[in-house]
């Protein structure tokens, strides 16, 4: 017996039951096609669907690969011959099955062959931090261990810097300390996830060399999603402008300028304003203790701005200019020193007014450059996750290759006949896509309710447009997939297959692809 399991890619419905007419569904052109173009030579030849829920996230994928790794353990110890066949993220669904596998000593003397077509794989990097790589209890663990990591740093600093009373019992300290410190840090390491613990292994080079061996990469020239997640790394996007913080930043340095001048008017002591002034007037203000708190406030506010007149009533006293006999006269300069005294001091205030805001707004500009940079960078890292599916905990997305990270090779693209064919199967699909749109269109501008554009365009999409999808829609590329596994031990080809006039044809893009595919 040999079997061919199919695992699909990511989408919207890619998730249905295991029967159906899908390309990896029981009963779907893929199965239909195999089951009369190869055959199994130790048996009857079993075609099955793996079901994931087809989201667009690593951590998904990662547990759709547990589910296959446990049906390939079964065909392991079967000693069943098997194919695995994945589309698009189905292709990465593989990948982590055989990370497994790897990662878990089992070998895979069964596998015969690996096919991915059009698959993006996905890089995995982790985390620096080990508390960013840890679920909720672990991390409640670690702010102990953080805790005690600091206290225990103190430690040691204090007996660099002080004579020590015990050394040796300061030594037991330290090194016991240090013993705890690190178990309790690795202890927190074995928290992680499993996924992150793939990252880290390495598979022998005869493993990784021998799964290299049985992999066949398909992949279109111009495969959207393979060529689009490839570019995702590199979209530098900059919403945020480097000045798009400084209006709402200077307008803060309003409220912070009163601020100021409001500590500093309570600051300001009332006698150094009134005591001159009672010199040349009858003036006997009104006790601290029986004014409110805005009269005080007014007080305080009138004896900051009014501070000149302070100097300037020194400058008369130095100069012999004496109250006089006159009350007019004395009142006169009075009323001439506190408006000349009011006016510097607004002046004065003014340019330190000037001075600070000038100092805000560079302030501003520094604060608005600094953040739009950082959500500049959060912006873009955002994208790639949500274009990546990075939503692995302790795990950051980072670019899509061609191939795993475990290998180099990344394959040969498909022959350039074949290619054709898949793009015009393409072509076609969205020629007649055309007409149904213009009709949407239409609908569209002449609708009074637009809110369910997306829903009415979707309508008249197939998704068949896109090369990415019609892989299998193209009848000599599900050849070609049938003729690839037929070389495996285990498969062959039937005679209705050998008889079909494309055999030749598909026999020699297989040949050629191998040979252009290093090894």
């Amino acid at each position: 017996m040999a079997t061919i399991i199919a695992v699909h890619g990511t989408g919207v419905g890619a998730n249905g039951p295991p029967d159906g007419d899908a390309w990896w569904q029981a009963e779907g052109i893929l199965h239909k096609d195999l089951n009369n173009l190869i055959t199994s030579t130790r048996g009857d030849l079993v075609f099955e669907s793996l079901v994931w829920d087809g989201k667009n996230s690593e951590t998904s994928r990662y547990n759709a690969g547990e589910q296959l790794y446990s049906r390939i353990c079964q065909l392991e110890a079967s000693g069943q011959d098997y194919c695995l066949v994945g589309h698009s993220h189905g292709g990465s669904v593989l990948q982590h099955a055989l990370q497994l596998a790897s990662f878990r000593k089992r070998d895979l003397r069964s596998l015969r062959q690996w096919i991915t077509v059009g698959t993006p794989f996905i890089e995995i990097r982790k985390r620096f931090l080990l508390f960013s790589r840890l679920g909720d209890r672990p991390r409640a663990a670690y702010f102990i261990f953080a805790y005690c990591a600091i206290a225990y740093l103190a430690f040691l600093i204090s007996i660099v810097l002080s004579s020590a009373d015990n050394p040796i019992l300061d030594m037991l300290f330290c090194v016991s300390g240090a013993v705890v410190l690190a178990a309790v840090y690795f202890g927190l390491r074995s928290f992680q996830p499993s996924r992150l613990k793939l990252l880290g292994s390495q598979a022998s080079s005869a493993f990784r060399s021998d799964l290299a061996k049985k992999w066949l990469p398909l992949w279109h020239a111009d495969d959207e999603a393979m060529q689009g997640l490839r570019l995702v790394k590199e979209i530098r996007l900059s919403p945020f402008d480097p000045q798009f913080a400084v209006p709402m930043l200077s307008f803060l340095s309003l409220p912070i300028l009163l601020v100021i001048m409001f500590v500093i008017s309570n600051s300001v002591d009332y006698s150094f304003f009134a005591d001159p002034i009672a010199k040349w007037v009858d003036f006997h203000p009104t006790p601290e203790t029986d004014i409110d708190g805005f009269q005080r406030f007014a007080r305080n506010t009138l004896s900051l701005v009014a501070f000149p007149s302070h100097y300037l009533f020194q400058w008369f006293q130095a100069i012999g200019l004496e109250p006089g006999q006159h009350v007019w006269f004395n009142h006169s300069l009075v009323i001439l020193t506190l408006v000349v005294s009011v006016l510097i001091g607004t002046a004065a205030f003014w340019l330190v007014s000037i001075v600070l805001t000038v100092l805000f707004a560079a302030l501003a500009m520094s604060i608005s450059r600094i953040l739009s940079s950082i959500f500049n960078v959060f912006t873009n890292q955002q994208i790639i996750k949500l274009s990546l599916g990075g939503d692995a905990l302790g795990a950051s997305a980072i670019s899509a290759q061609s191939s795993p990270s475990w290998t180099s090779i990344s394959g040969s693209r498909l022959p350039e006949a074949l290619s054709e064919e898949i793009t015009t199967v393409s072509n076609l699909a969205a020629a007649q896509s055309i007409g149904k749109f213009r009709a949407a269109l239409s609908t569209v501008v002449f609708s009074e309710q637009t809110s369910g554009v997306g829903e009415l365009v979707a309508n008249y999409l197939t998704w068949h447009e896109l090369i990415h999808t019609n892989y299998f829609r193209a009848a000599r590329f599900r050849k070609f997939m049938a003729y690839a596994i037929s070389q495996n031990e285990g498969f062959a080809a039937t005679d209705e297959f050998k008889q079909d006039a494309d055999y030749k044809i598909v026999a020699e893009w297989y040949d050629a692809l191998v040979k252009a595919t290093p090894q």
